[in-house]
C-alpha cells in the first residue's frame, strides 16, 4: 500500500483551532463572575420601579406626544415667492423655570417666547430642497419654536430655503433662544430684518 502524504495546511488548521481553544479557555478562565442574588434583583428591580413612580407622581408635566392636538390648530400661511410661516392658533405652553434640575430620564425644553415687535430671526439651517427644511421646521414646531421656511434666490441661480426661528429683540430672550438652539446641536445665526 502506498502512504498519503498529509497537507501541511491541515496541521496548520489543526495547530489553528486548538491554539485558539487554548486562548478562550484562559479568557474564561480571567473573567471574575460575582454571584448574583435573585433576591436582590428584585430588591434592586422594585426599588427602580417605586423611583420611577414617584418621579412620574412629582413631575405633573404630561410627557406624552400632543403632536395629533397640536397639528389641526396649525395655521400655515403661505405668502409671495413661496414664504411659508406657520403660527399655533393657541399661545405655547409656558417656559420651565430652568433654576430647577429637569429629570435624568424626561429632559424637554421649551422654547422662549417670541416679541411681536422683535426685528431679529436665528438662522438654523439652509437647505437646497423644501422637503429637507419643512422636515426641520415641523421638528421645530413640535417643540413649540416659533419658526418659518423663507425661499431665497443665490447669485447662481440656485434655490435654497432657509429655516428661522422668531422674531426676536435684542436681549436675554434672544440670547437664551439662541443656548437653547445650540443646546440642540444647531447652529444659529442671527439675522436681522429691516424694515
Amino acid at each position: 500500500m502506498s502512504e498519503k502524504s498529509t497537507s501541511p495546511i491541515v496541521y496548520l488548521a489543526a495547530g489553528l483551532v486548538i491554539g485558539l481553544f487554548v486562548a478562550f479557555l484562559l479568557f474564561l478562565s480571567q473573567q471574575q463572575s460575582e454571584p448574583v442574588s435573585l433576591k436582590d434583583s428584585i430588591a434592586k428591580a422594585a426599588k427602580d420601579a417605586r423611583e420611577v413612580r414617584e418621579q412620574e407622581e412629582s413631575d405633573p408635566t404630561d410627557s406624552s406626544f400632543d403632536f395629533y392636538e397640536m397639528l389641526p390648530e396649525l395655521e400655515v400661511s403661505v405668502g409671495e415667492e413661496g414664504t411659508v410661516t406657520a403660527k399655533p392658533k393657541r399661545p405655547a405652553p409656558p417656559a420651565q423655570d430652568t433654576a430647577s434640575e429637569p429629570s435624568e430620564s424626561v429632559r424637554t425644553q421649551s422654547a422662549p417666547a417670541p416679541v411681536s415687535s422683535g426685528t431679529i430671526y436665528l438662522q438654523v439651517g439652509a437647505y437646497s430642497k423644501f422637503e429637507s427644511a419643512d422636515q426641520q421646521k415641523a421638528g421645530l414646531l413640535l417643540q413649540n419654536w416659533p419658526t418659518k421656511v423663507q425661499s431665497a434666490t443665490k447669485d447662481d441661480g440656485r434655490k435654497i430655503y432657509r429655516v428661522f426661528v422668531g422674531p426676536y429683540s435684542e436681549g436675554a430672550s434672544l440670547d437664551s433662544a439662541e443656548r437653547q438652539l445650540k443646546s440642540m446641536g444647531l447652529k444659529p445665526y442671527r439675522h436681522q430684518v429691516s424694515g
